[in-house]
C-alpha cells in the first residue's frame, strides 16, 4: 500500500499542536521544523531543580549551558525533593531506557563539591521570568531554613528578570525569603497553601511580612493570590491596609477572609473599591459559617459589596465552610451584588456554596447577561425549570461552557423521573459546546446521558466527544465527583 503524504501549512501544525499533549508534539517533532521547535520548547520550558543538591555534574551543567536548551527555559521550580525523574526527562532522558534513566537520576541525587550551581547558570539563563519555591511539610525547621538561604541566593541572582514568584512555605521560611527582597519586574505573587499554616502565624506573617513586600512592588504588581484557606488559618481583613496609592496596575486579586458578624468588612470592601477601575480578574473565599445572620443582616444592602467594577471578565466567589441555610442565602447574595454589577463585562463566572436555586432567585435570573461564556455553579437538586433557566438564550445568549458542581439529586418532580422529564426537551438555540457535572451518586449515567441529549450543539462533554460519550461511554468513573471546584476552561 503506498503511503499518502498530506502537505499541512505551518500555520495550521501551529493551530493543530494547540490541542496536543506535551507527548503528543514531542512524538511529531520529527514531522518538521516548528513542531519540533516547539515540542522542545514544551520539554524545556520548566526545570524542576532539588534544592537539597549541592550541584549537577559537569556533564549536565554543559548541557543547560547550551544555548538551544538554556534558552527554552522560562521557570525554575525549587523543591527539597526530587520530582521524580522531572528534571532529567525534560532534558536529557527522553527515548533512553528506564534503567539509564535511573541510573542517571541518582548521580544527579549525589551531593556534589560544588556550590550553587545556579551561580554558574544564571548568565546562560536569559529567559528565566518565574520561579516557584515549595517545601514539603515534613521538612525540619532545620533544613527548611537552610534551604530558605539557598533558594534566597537563587531569587538574587535572577532578581533582574522575575515577573512572577509562586511560593507555598510555613510562615517563618515565607518571612525570610521575602522580607528584605525587591523584585524590580514582579507582575504576580502567588502564595500557595502549605499545610503547617496556621492563622496566628499566617496573619503575623501577612502584616510584618507581605504588605510590605506588596507595598515594595506597589509600581509593577498585577496580580496577587493569598491562599485558598480552611477555617483555621484565614486572615482578618484588617490586614489589607496599604499604602493610599495602591497598585497602579493591578488586574487580579484572589483574597480569602472572614465576614463579620454585621457583615462584609469595609477595609475588604475599600481595599477592593480602590482598585476597580483596573482589576479584571477577583476571586473571593469567604467564610461565614460562624455567623449566626440576622433577618435584617440579610435585607440590608450594606452587608453586600456595592462595587463598580467596569473592566471584570472573571468572577469566582466560593463559600469555604457552610453552616445554615441563613449563610447559604447570604452568601449567594453576596455573590450575585458583585455579579449583577458586572454582568455586561463578565466572560467567566464561578459560584460555589448554597444552591441553584438561591441564584435563580436573585439577581442571575432577573438579568442578561450579555458576554457570558462560562458559568460555573453548585447545584444541590438539579430539575428541568433550573435547566431552562441556564439554557435561556435570551438571559445567557453567548454561553458556551456550563460546569454543574456537586449534584447531589435529579428532578424535583415526585411524578416523574428526571430522565423522562428531559426527553421532552431539547435547547436547539443554546450555543453551548462544553458541559461538565459531576455528581457523588452512583448508578446515575442515564440521567446523565439524557442530560447530554437535551443540549443538540453540544461538543463535549467532561472533556469527551458528545458522540462518543453517548454511544460508548458507561464508566461512571466519569461523572463521580473527583473535583470539587472547576476554574479553568474549554473556551480561550
Amino acid at each position: 500500500m503506498t503511503a499518502i503524504t498530506v502537505d499541512i501549512p505551518p500555520e495550521l501544525w501551529q493551530l493543530i499542536a494547540f490541542y496536543l499533549t506535551d507527548d503528543q508534539i514531542w512524538a511529531l517533532r520529527g514531522k518538521n521544523r516548528m513542531l519540533n521547535n516547539l515540542a522542545w520548547d514544551r520539554q524545556c520550558y520548566q526545570i524542576s531543580f532539588p534544592i537539597t543538591i549541592k550541584s549537577l555534574s559537569e556533564r549536565h551543567l554543559r548541557h543547560l549551558e547550551r544555548p538551544f536548551i538554556s534558552e527554552r527555559i522560562h521557570e525554575i521550580l525549587l523543591a527539597d525533593y526530587l520530582y521524580g525523574h522531572s528534571f532529567l526527562e525534560r532534558i536529557f532522558v527522553r527515548g533512553i531506557a528506564q534503567s539509564r534513566a535511573s541510573a542517571l537520576s541518582q548521580r544527579v541525587r549525589g551531593l556534589l563539591k560544588q556550590s550553587n550551581p545556579f551561580k554558574r547558570l544564571s548568565p546562560m539563563l536569559k529567559n528565566v521570568s518565574s520561579m516557584q519555591i515549595h517545601w514539603s511539610m515534613w521538612a525540619s525547621n532545620h533544613l527548611a531554613m537552610a534551604l530558605t538561604k539557598r533558594a534566597l541566593l537563587t531569587v538574587q541572582l535572577f532578581s533582574e528578570k522575575l515577573r512572577f514568584l509562586t511560593i507555598s512555605l510555613d510562615p517563618t521560611p515565607t518571612s525570610e525569603l521575602l522580607k528584605s527582597t525587591y523584585l524590580p519586574q514582579l507582575e504576580s505573587l502567588t502564595l500557595l497553601r502549605h499545610s503547617r499554616m496556621e492563622y496566628v502565624a499566617l496573619s503575623t506573617t501577612m502584616n510584618e511580612t507581605i504588605l510590605p513586600f506588596l507595598g515594595r512592588h506597589h509600581k509593577t504588581l498585577k496580580s496577587f493570590h493569598s491562599p485558598r484557606s480552611g477555617t483555621f488559618n484565614m486572615w482578618y481583613p484588617e490586614s489589607l491596609q496599604m499604602s493610599s496609592d495602591g497598585m497602579p496596575l493591578f488586574e487580579s486579586l484572589s483574597l480569602s477572609f472572614w465576614c463579620l458578624q454585621n457583615g462584609i468588612h469595609q477595609t475588604v470592601h475599600d481595599f477592593i473599591a480602590s482598585h476597580s477601575q483596573s482589576l479584571n480578574s477577583l476571586t473571593l473565599f469567604v467564610c461565614a459559617n460562624s455567623i449566626a445572620v440576622p433577618p435584617e443582616l440579610l435585607e440590608s444592602p450594606q452587608t453586600y459589596l456595592d462595587l463598580n467594577l467596569p473592566h471584570l471578565t472573571h468572577l469566582i466567589v466560593e463559600h469555604v465552610r457552610s453552616s445554615g441555610e441563613d449563610c447559604a442565602i447570604w452568601f449567594y447574595r453576596l455573590a450575585n451584588s458583585i455579579a449583577h454589577a458586572c454582568s455586561e463585562t463578565l466572560i467567566q463566572l464561578v459560584i460555589n456554596g448554597g444552591g441553584l436555586a438561591y441564584a435563580s432567585e436573585q439577581n442571575l435570573a432577573c438579568t442578561v447577561w450579555t458576554n457570558l461564556k462560562v458559568l460555573s455553579i453548585f447545584v444541590y437538586e438539579l430539575d428541568v425549570q433550573e435547566l431552562d433557566f441556564m439554557a435561556n438564550i435570551k438571559l445567557f445568549p453567548t454561553l458556551e461552557e456550563l460546569n454543574l458542581m456537586k449534584i447531589w439529586a435529579f428532578g424535583a418532580s415526585t411524578n416523574s423521573t428526571f430522565e423522562a422529564d428531559l426527553s421532552r426537551r431539547k435547547y436547539k438555540r443554546s450555543k453551548l459546546r462544553y458541559l461538565h457535572a459531576q455528581t457523588p451518586l452512583k448508578g446515575q449515567m442515564a440521567n446523565f446521558k439524557a442530560l447530554v441529549n437535551t443540549f443538540p450543539n453540544l461538543l463535549l462533554f467532561n472533556d469527551v466527544p458528545k458522540v462518543e460519550f453517548l454511544e460508548n461511554h458507561n464508566d461512571e468513573r466519569l461523572v463521580l465527583i473527583h473535583d470539587s471546584i472547576r476554574v479553568t476552561s474549554n473556551v480561550s
